[in-house]
């Protein structure tokens, strides 16, 4: 056996026994992609409920709903950006790879389970990639 045989064995062994993220297939990118998709979804609502809520405010103005009105507005607008937040974080660590990124996807999963026809569908994905240890 020749010394170059044996470092190209030896590196066949290396590059099996190194599981990395590209190990993994394509699985881990698709779910980042989608989860980042899925957080961007809940934030287009936000401009328009503001806008929404301050429009009429502007345009009628009464002393007594104008608080009212407003914060109504932040908070719907406070919520849709709390509901964003564990999409943006799986996405995120799926993407570079975190220890935690699929305790992540399964916050996300669980909370997409809601958003009929397509999160569930992302939702199931990403159970059956983490039931086969594909993330």
């Amino acid at each position: 056996m020749s010394p170059q045989q044996l470092r190209s064995d030896m590196d066949a062994i290396r590059s099996v026994l190194v599981e990395g993220p590209a190990g993994k297939g394509p699985h881990r990118i698709i779910l980042a992609g989608a989860n980042i998709v899925c957080g961007l979804l809940p934030l287009v609502a936000v401009p328009f409920i503001l806008l929404g809520t301050s429009v009429p405010m502007l345009t009628h103005p009464k002393p007594d709903g104008v608080l009212i009105a407003v914060l109504i507005g932040f908070g719907f607008s406070a919520f849709f950006v709390c509901l964003a937040l564990p999409f943006f974080l799986a996405g995120w660590g799926l993407s570079k790879g975190r220890n935690w990124a699929p305790v992540a996807a399964i916050v996300a999963a669980v909370l997409n389970l809601m958003n009929v026809p397509f999160g569930t569908l992302i939702s199931i994905y990403t159970f059956w990639a983490l039931a086969k240890n594909k993330l």
